[in-house]
């Protein structure tokens, strides 16, 4: 089955991460930190390997941690209302809170983390795909049945 490519994954991505940033007033400073694509060695949707997922990690800069709060709460509220599953809640926790989601509609998940030095950091990841979209000639192949 066809996928996006992994440059169209990175794209779609940042497409995920932006449009959350884009909801904070006054907007912060977005500082890449690690990004890349990584193998879907033990996939959890049950496909075959070969395919990767990409994922990418931003520091919110400029933000006084005072702030942190209203910006977990804001970024809860547009991405439920922008049809996204809450996969964790834990803004409430003392220490390190974060939120995690995902996309309905086309597997992305999106997270927001506060590490212990009250620095928020937005990270993100998409579902397996095909590195060029589409799945090697044998990946349609009928896979033995174990039993």
């Amino acid at each position: 089955m066809r996928t996006l490519t992994e440059q169209d994954a990175v794209v779609r991505l940042d497409e995920h991460i932006r449009a959350a940033v884009e909801q904070l007033s006054p907007a912060p400073r977005l500082e890449p930190g690690l990004a890349g694509s990584m193998p879907c060695d033990d996939p959890d949707d049950g496909g075959p390997p070969g395919r990767v997922f990409v994922e990418a990690h931003h520091w919110l800069r400029d933000v006084p941690a005072r702030r942190n709060r209203q910006i977990f709460d804001t970024l809860h509220d547009f991405w439920v209302a922008e049809g996204y599953e809450v996969l964790s809640d834990l803004r409430d926790r003392p220490e390190a809170p974060h939120l995690k989601v995902r996309h309905r509609a086309d597997g992305f998940s999106v997270s927001l983390r506060e590490n212990l030095e009250r620095d928020l950091k937005v990270s993100g990841s998409s579902p397996c795909v095909w590195p060029d979209g589409d799945p090697p000639d044998d990946a349609d192949a009928v896979r033995p049945v174990r039993g």
